[in-house]
């Protein structure tokens, strides 16, 4: 049976989503892999987050490199060929592991592979979401992201535990060989979907604009060549009058930054205690669990509480989660800190993309994300990079108490000091998409 044009956006819709959850159910349960894989290899903690963190760098400077590829992922088949590249890249760290040449120098070069393309693929993959959500009907693009958020939380309750099984079993080669397939899947999931930045089927009928916007023959013809009107500056730029995005982006920022604590902690306190991948699997699947029960209490708040209460609120609870698994170095320790950790993370990230996507639209969000995308990838990955050494001369224990001291302070005081009066306000735009939000949602 052939699809409606009516039907098309929704089948591309579930199309992309299943193929980020094959994607993400993979990366989850093999996340454990490569940090394993480099400590049997190199034999020092210090390597450990070495791959994870190089792919940081191509992030970090993508606002160099990357603002025309972006723009240019506009159809399936574009996205679909850099997530082969992607999996190809993938595949690469254990066949050197395999051929006995896998060391600090040739992690970082995979590393720095990977984080090419998860530049590009990460934001491009939310913008076209959200442009097919658009396409759907007023309010569904947040909704769209929305739904993309859960996946990937919810993929953190079954990936770690799959993941802790197969380490186990001593299969760290085939997890990472079974996320370069599933990289693959995804690609050929996405080959179908056309262009997506495209005008929803209400607004193509009426000609009407977005709610806020201003058009003339010059804005019509920058939107038509977004890529020509890219630079590192106007990344960057695109955040000025949003200083509540910008306040909740250094919380999530610095979050991420400190992620490392949590990731590289669980692995090599398991790998000390004689039980690889146990601690990261109840620490993760606690946090994914605490993520999927976060997420609706978001959608329900949303226009209820100011962004920054809430935002504020929940990255200070997962600090709080993150001391008290300090002083808990035991699975039930991380588990029940990783579920707070994560329902107070979904409140931070969840409000920061739904304010994102009510208040943008078209290239100017593709912007907008693609920098959420640089601040929260590169801050893991920089974190990752460093975080092993840390670790090896701190201790797990020390350096948990260290960084959710560290969010806990960032947080409140992001949320506690006023915004500047003379900050140019978004007022009409954000009431009416908040309105169209709660409906859409």
């Amino acid at each position: 049976m052939k699809t409606s044009r009516a039907q098309r956006p929704a089948v591309e819709l579930v199309a992309l989503l299943f193929g980020a959850l094959c994607a993400d159910l993979s990366a989850k349960s093999s996340a454990v892999a490569l940090p394993l894989l480099a400590l049997s290899a190199t034999g020092s903690a210090a390597a450990t987050g070495v791959a994870a963190g190089a792919v940081g760098l191509p992030i970090l400077l993508s606002p160099w490199w990357a603002p025309k590829a972006r723009q240019w992922l506009t159809t399936g088949p574009r996205l679909a060929l850099v997530m082969l590249c992607y999996a190809a890249c993938t595949a690469l760290l254990p066949v050197l592991d395999l051929l006995s040449a896998l060391s600090a120098p040739t992690l970082f070069l995979s590393g720095l592979l990977i984080g090419g393309c998860a530049a590009l693929v990460s934001p491009g993959r939310d913008a076209m979401l959200a442009d097919i959500g658009d396409a759907i009907g007023p309010g569904k693009a947040a909704s769209a992201l929305t739904w993309r958020e859960l996946i990937s939380r919810s993929t953190m309750i079954i990936g770690p535990g799959l993941g802790a099984l197969a380490v186990a079993a001593g299969l760290l080669h085939q997890m990472l060989f079974i996320e370069s397939a599933a990289l693959l899947l995804s690609a050929a999931l996405a080959l179908p979907v056309r262009r997506t930045n495209r005008p929803s089927r209400s607004e193509a009928a009426s000609g009407a604009r977005r709610p806020g916007t201003r058009e003339s023959a010059a804005a019509v013809k920058k939107q038509a060549s977004p890529e020509k009107s890219q630079s590192a500056g106007q990344l960057l730029a695109s955040f000025r009058g949003r200083p509540k995005i910008v306040r909740g982006l250094i919380i999530r920022g610095t979050a991420c930054l400190i992620w490392f604590a949590f990731v590289l902690g669980m692995a090599i306190e398991g790998y000390r205690q004689g039980n690889p991948g146990v601690l990261y699997a109840f620490g993760v699947t606690g946090y994914g669990l605490g993520s999927v029960v976060g997420i609706p209490v978001v959608r329900a708040l949303a226009g209820r509480l100011p962004l920054l209460k809430v935002a504020g609120s929940g990255w200070a609870l997962n600090g709080l989660a993150w001391i008290l698994m300090a002083w808990l170095l035991s699975p039930w320790g991380f588990g029940v800190g990783g579920l707070l950790s994560g329902f107070g993370a979904a409140l931070g990230f969840v409000s920061v993309t739904r304010e994102i996507t009510n208040t943008s639209s078209g290239p100017d969000r593709r912007t907008l994300l693609a920098v959420q995308s640089v601040v929260v990838e590169s801050g893991g990955a920089l974190g990752l990079l460093i975080g092993g050494p840390l670790i090896a001369l701190c201790g797990v224990g020390p350096m948990l108490f260290a960084t959710g001291a560290l969010l806990l302070a960032v947080a409140i005081l992001a949320a506690a000091l006023p915004i500047r009066p003379d900050a140019p306000a978004q007022s009409t735009q954000t009431r009416q998409t908040h309105r169209v939000s709660r409906y859409g949602a």
